[in-house]
């Protein structure tokens, strides 16, 4: 068993910039009676930087980054664990921390496709959310950020802490996260391998592509330049198949080359990242892999008209 101690964790949010603590301060409104409080704007102490627009209410109490973080600590006598990655937003608005569970390898062992169990610690100071631990598997390859078993996670395979004065209690209950992972990354193993030995062929493939970028309707060129960039990116990662490490024909390969294509080829914001954990690109992800799961299911029989993306990938 490894064991993650204070000290540790204490320089690895050091090493991250993450170390500092929050405090509420009020705010004001000038008004013809005077300046007039508006509520409450969290701020860091180190640099007098306030986290986020404010008008938050006196029941909100910040969750410090280091109270957050201490489940790392909590979950080192039950598991094997590893700090891996870490990165803020908005100035330490919102932070995250990801710790490995181990890996595990999806399709033949001997191409070492490996996926990492990953847990994602997520805190905010801007009254956006509150503290979350999310499943997040992580596929080494390419460097992919992918999504868990559910398109739509369960509310029993997520924790989330809201920012009362009872927070810091409530920090005790998290060291049931690993119970909950250990479940969730079973299924998800389970529906990866599935997706590793379900084969395809283009048809199915030509569907995905019409119902995760359907042709836009109307005439700007620019949307039509869009679409046809995906359409052409997921193919080739498709046709590419990883260099041959991965079976082309299979749904676990149709499902990378689209996840890629929406990570790797979306803008690099500020808020990338965050995007990518849980917003619109975890979205987009979820909804990636529901439809791969649904579309190259046994059950079902693709379409054959494909006239607009025969035309782009011929």
């Amino acid at each position: 068993m490894s064991k993650i101690t204070s000290e540790q964790l204490t320089s690895f949010l050091d090493n991250h910039g993450m170390n500092f603590d929050v405090e509420m301060k009020p705010t004001f409104v000038n008004t013809p009676d005077g300046d007039k409080e508006c509520g409450y704007v969290a701020m860091r102490t180190d640099t007098n930087m306030p986290l986020g627009r404010g008008g938050l209410s006196k029941g909100f109490h910040p969750i410090q980054n280091r109270d957050a973080f201490r489940v790392i600590t909590e979950l080192s006598g039950v598991t094997e664990l590893e700090m891996k990655y870490a990165g803020m937003w908005g100035d330490g608005a919102g932070i995250y921390a990801q710790i490995s569970l181990g890996d595990f390898t999806v399709g033949n062992s001997n191409t070492g496709d490996n996926v990492g169990k990953y847990l994602t610690v997520v805190n905010s100071h801007d009254g956006s959310k509150g503290m979350q631990i999310l499943i997040t598997p992580y596929r080494y390859f390419c460097k992919n950020q992918i999504a868990a078993s559910l398109a739509n996670a369960k509310e029993n395979e997520k924790i989330s802490i809201r920012h009362t004065a009872s927070a810091n209690h409530k920090l005790e209950e998290l060291i049931k996260t690993v119970e909950i992972a250990d479940g969730a990354f079973s299924r998800t193993q389970e529906i990866y391998a599935g997706l590793a030995n379900q084969k395809i062929n283009n048809e199915y493939a030509k569907e995905v592509l019409e119902q995760l970028f359907p042709a836009p309707k109307q005439e700007s060129r620019r949307a039509r330049t869009i679409w046809e960039n995906n359409v052409q990116n997921v193919w080739a990662r498709y046709s590419y198949a990883d260099g041959g490490r991965i079976e082309q024909n299979t749904a676990w390969n149709l499902y990378n080359a689209v996840q890629g294509t929406i990570q790797h080829d979306s803008k690099n914001t500020a808020n990338k990242q965050k995007s990518v954990l849980m917003g619109s690109i975890a979205k987009r992800s979820a909804e990636a892999l529901s439809v791969v799961l649904d579309t190259c299911s046994s059950e079902h029989i693709p379409a054959s008209v494909h006239a607009e993306i025969d035309a782009l990938i011929s």
